[in-house]
Parts: structure tokens; C-alpha cells; sequence
């Protein structure tokens, strides 16, 4: 059984075969091409990896924002009276929106 990619079998039939100088660039186009094809399949596994990392990061700092907002919604008074504007409310937009419920 060949596993020899099809572009890389017929790559080497022009160039075993072949006795012009087209041959001969054709056989190395389709080896640039085949070889192209590769390095994007291989950029899109790296990148389809990252967005997985990406989103479990995400997912742990929507944790995170939720456990400060518990704690935060069950303080009173003085202390969260001058963090509402700057941390309350924009952390509380932040779990809406990255929830969906915004």
C-alpha cells in the first residue's frame, strides 16, 4: 500500500518520467504546493490549539469575576459604596457580556 500523498507520487512520475524542462517545473510546483499545504495544516493545528488554551483561560477568569462579585455583593455599606463605579459595575458588565446576558 503507497501512503505517499498523491501531489508528491506524481511529483516524482514527472520527474522519473519526464524529459522537459516542464516537467521538471511542473514536479517542483506541485512539491512547493504539497509542502505549502503542510505548513498551513500545521499553522492551523498551532492556532486551534491557542484558541482551546484561550478559552479555558477565559473561562477560569469568568470564575474568578464571579467568586469576586459573590464576595463583593455580600459586603456592605462603606466598603463597596466607593468601588461601585469603578470596579462593581464594570465587573458586573464584564461577567454579563462574557456570559451572554448583557
Amino acid at each position: 500500500m503507497n501512503t505517499q500523498p498523491e501531489a508528491l507520487r506524481l511529483a516524482d512520475v514527472l520527474t522519473e518520467e519526464g524529459d522537459s524542462w516542464w516537467d521538471e517545473q511542473a514536479a517542483a510546483e506541485l512539491r512547493r504546493l504539497y509542502q505549502l499545504a503542510v505548513d498551513q495544516h500545521t499553522e492551523i493545528y498551532g492556532l486551534r490549539f491557542k484558541v482551546r488554551n484561550l478559552n479555558s483561560v477565559n473561562a477560569d477568569l469568568l470564575e474568578a469575576a464571579k467568586t469576586i462579585m459573590e464576595n463583593l455583593d455580600g459586603m456592605e455599606g462603606e466598603v463597596t459604596a466607593g468601588y461601585h463605579e469603578r470596579i462593581i459595575a464594570p465587573l458586573r458588565d464584564a461577567i454579563a457580556k462574557a456570559t451572554g446576558v448583557a
